[in-house]
């Protein structure tokens, strides 16, 4: 009896344990999801500390090495550790990897070492001679006067003078030599590509102005040159054609380019010659997200800022090619526009949602993972006490671009986080009036550019109202846009229309959210529990179910005790075989139920009942 008690003990136990453990883990589910809506990138810092310590051991790549560098720079003994992987893999500390420099890598490899203020020489050195001239570009000579009638012009280059003439339409006559030749119905001198790199000087006789334009072979679009130059009659300009891009191999790779601008851009390289490559062939490289490359490597070309801006989806985040690839680009996205841009916060919004964020790794790999917290939570880099802080010291963080169009220089002992250099000058942003813009209220888009650099100044176009969108709801039935969350329910970073929070909560089909198998679960033990307790009383009542309570005699079959004939009945005799008894040992007769008092008194009224 002792025995049989402590088996039901033990299972009941076991039972309860299990589903305490159940709802306990419920909760903390529940808790979680809760905290990791407000939670910071430091989640997914520690995230990828544990998926680079799991790796390093067994081999990483040159990418995920260069990545993991600019993202867990700030712990020395880490930084250590990963540059000596990355060592490693490189050919001659120049470029990686070693069994075939591809630029976009060695670029990669540059911008990590530059953040923790190692030595890049060697490797600014090979980027800069993988370059070439592109062959898709064809580049025109304009030379115009604002002066009424015509004008006497000299175009000198090889030591000899060519003469043309600008006539009263516009268009150039004359005889410009072999370098040029007369395009565009004589609007413009097209340069031949054997030309390219020859300084041509350029003089008349009224006061005149000269540039470059430029454009894709199989483009009809046209980019005229950032400086246009001018000069009084008499006076003397000077063009020249400098287009280069980076190639891989012997032909240029647009990917490769942008890398490899932005890494020397960054280390306090000129790369001006390589944006005409870039801007022309951005519309058939959109996969490559140049729009984010080309807002940093250039000032002035509002248009790439506002392509960035309407690349961004409803949700906050950038996908320029596959799905695999989001989180990829929207760090890049982030990186180009800085923190402090709208669409930057929004995204972060985004990351942080606890759907997306998750354990705090993005697409559970190395990459992805240290490329957005670099872009959207950096830390600056365990570097030697020489190196100071650019603003700290009175200096500028900016864009290369900016810092040469104000004319700084950059310093390259002072450290600025993400693609900005230390510059001597401050960058001053035009304001949108000062740029011909139309403020638009928070409420409005602009139909056509937004001014980079500036909030809600329209260049061209007009502010228009913007278009309520839902992204609360448009992710399913468990988001809702409401007054304010219940109690049950997560709130999200998805916008609403008009006024509102987006709440979320976890349906009951869903896996992670169904509990009613735990109340089932519950309710068996409970029963189990009353059983064990009560089991005596339980035993009496089946008996008493299958006695059918009746006061007639019980047939023999049904009596668990020895029958006794009844007093109008006639016992049969029974048969003695001789010598049976010494055969047959008497049997013991078997109690159908355990001796317990209760029973046995109920047992006995039972009997009586039956007589």
């Amino acid at each position: 009896m002792k025995r049989e008690k402590g088996v039901y003990f033990i299972v009941a136990f076991t039972l309860l344990f299990l589903v305490s453990s159940s709802i306990i883990y419920a909760a903390t589910t529940n808790n979680t999801n809760n905290l990791t809506s407000t939670n910071s990138f430091e989640k997914s810092y520690t995230c990828l500390t544990n998926l680079v310590n799991s790796k390093i051991s067994a081999g990483m790549t040159t990418e995920e090495l260069a990545f993991s560098i600019l993202a867990l720079g700030y712990d020395s003994t880490m930084q250590n550790k990963l540059k000596a992987e990355l060592d490693e893999l490189g050919k001659d500390g120049k470029c990686w990897p070693k069994s075939g420099c591809t630029l976009k890598e060695t670029s990669l490899v540059l911008l990590a070492y530059n953040h923790i203020n190692a030595n890049t020489n060697e490797i600014e050195s090979w980027l800069l001679n993988q370059t070439m001239n592109p062959t898709e570009l064809v580049w025109y000579l304009q030379i115009d006067s604002d002066s009424s009638g015509k004008a006497q012009c000299k175009i000198k280059y090889d030591n000899t003078e060519r003469g043309i003439t600008i006539n009263e339409d516009k268009t150039l006559t004359g005889t410009p030599g072999t370098c040029l030749t007369l395009a565009n119905g004589g609007i413009w001198l097209e340069i031949s590509p054997s030309c390219y790199g020859k300084e041509f000087e350029i003089s008349c006789d009224k006061d005149f102005l000269s540039n470059t334009i430029y454009k894709k072979k199989s483009s009809s679009t046209f980019y005229i040159s950032a400086l246009t130059n001018t000069a009084a009659t008499g006076g003397k300009t000077t063009e020249k054609v400098e287009s280069s891009c980076f190639k891989q191999g012997s032909s240029c790779n647009y990917e490769g380019s942008l890398w490899a601008s932005l890494a020397l851009q960054k280390t306090g390289n000129d790369i001006k010659k390589v944006i005409p490559y870039l801007l022309t062939l951005a519309a058939d490289n959109k996969r490559y997200n140049p729009s984010a490359f080309l807002y940093v490597l250039t000032v002035g070309f509002d248009e790439y800022f506002t392509e960035l801006i309407n690349d961004q989806t409803k949700e906050g985040y950038w996908q320029l090619s596959d799905t695999s690839k989001r989180y990829y680009d929207t760090a890049m996205s982030m990186l180009a526009l800085g923190s402090s841009i709208e669409a930057s916060m929004n995204a972060k919004d985004y990351l942080l949602n606890s759907k997306v964020q998750g354990e705090g790794c993005y697409n559970n790999n190395i990459r992805d993972t240290a490329f957005v917290v670099y872009a959207a939570a950096p830390k600056n880099a365990a570097t030697p006490s020489a190196v100071k802080s650019c603003t700290s010291s009175g200096y500028s963080c900016l864009t290369k671009a900016q810092c040469d169009e104000s004319n700084g220089s950059v310093l390259g002992d002072y450290s600025c986080l993400g693609l900005n250099v230390c510059c001597t000058e401050k960058y001053t942003e035009k304001s949108c009036s000062q740029r011909n813009g139309k403020a638009c209220l928070s409420t409005q888009d602009c139909s056509g550019t937004w001014a980079s650099g500036l909030s809600n100044c329209c260049l061209s176009g007009d502010c228009v109202a913007k278009q309520e969108t839902d992204q609360c709801s448009v992710n399913g039935a468990e988001y809702k846009c409401k007054s304010q969350c219940l109690s049950d329910e997560i709130e999200e970073s998805y916008s609403c229309p008009e006024s509102g929070v987006c709440c979320f909560k976890e349906q009951i089909e869903d896996s992670e959210g169904s509990l009613w198998w735990l109340w089932l679960l519950i309710i068996l033990i409970i029963l189990l529990v009353l059983a064990i307790i009560f089991r005596n009383q339980l035993k009496i009542w089946l008996f008493k179910i299958k006695s059918k309570f009746s006061k007639q005699p019980v047939n023999q079959q049904q009596r668990p005790f020895p029958s006794q004939p009844m007093p109008n009945q006639m016992a049969m005799p029974r048969r003695i075989v001789p010598g049976a008894m010494n055969r047959m040992p008497p049997r013991p007769l078997q109690r159908p139920f355990p001796k317990d008092k209760e029973l046995e008194e109920t047992l006995k009224k039972l009997r009586d009942m039956g007589k």
